[in-house]
């Protein structure tokens, strides 16, 4: 799954370039988008690996 040091938040309203990472101010946000991510790749593994 992801560890930390693969999260990165981009506020594309005020950086559509990309260079500022804010995934350290907003830990609720990437929470909720980890955890959305881990089900999503729970819901795609194999029947036979679950």
């Amino acid at each position: 799954m992801l560890t930390k040091h693969s999260i990165e938040l981009y506020n594309l309203d005020n950086d559509i370039g990309e260079a500022t990472n804010v995934a350290d101010k907003y830990p609720e946000i990437v929470k909720k988008l980890k955890q959305a991510i881990d089900n999503h790749q729970q819901e795609l593994m194999p029947i036979d690996k679950k």
